[in-house]
């Protein structure tokens, strides 16, 4: 994995360029360990980097592990650098599946279409969707096949 050379000038390094990329993706605080796997940096380099850039006031170590204190430096490389733990990954992805199955199970609970007078000259687009499907559509942020008045 490259890391941007004029992030790495701004920085002073690629190893605090993705120490910090790592703190500034991750969702809660980390422990030194997993900042130096996840950012693919020896823990020799790590924690020694970690102690500096705190006393720089960058990142701030909690009893739950390091973090970055300054929300524009995060924003600023999250632009820039993703650098995400597969755990990190992988539970939204577990969140977005399940409520996809509960989207679905709340689709199948739907009533059937009423298609009585519909002929088969019928324009499919003719046929509006049930409001209540459009309503849990629109409950899950996705659009609508119609608006209804």
């Amino acid at each position: 994995m490259e890391i941007d050379a004029a992030l790495s000038a701004f920085a002073g390094s690629e190893t605090r360029v993705r120490l910090l990329a790592v703190l500034a993706n991750a969702r809660h605080p980390l422990t030194g360990y997993r900042v130096a796997k996840t950012g693919m940096v020896s823990i020799s380099k790590a924690y020694p980097e970690l102690r500096r850039l705190a006393e720089s006031n960058l990142v701030i170590h909690t009893g739950r592990g390091w973090a970055i204190r300054d929300e524009d430096v995060a924003a600023l490389l999250r632009k820039r650098v993703r650098i995400v733990d597969s755990g990190d990954w992988f539970r939204g992805k577990r969140r977005r599946d399940a409520e996809d199955r509960r989207l679905l199970s709340q689709l199948k609970n739907l009533p059937p279409p009423d298609w009585r007078g519909i002929g088969p000259k019928t324009i499919r687009y003719d046929v509006a969707r049930r409001r209540e499907k459009d309503e849990l559509l629109v409950r899950h942020g996705m659009k609508p096949s119609v608006t209804h008045g």
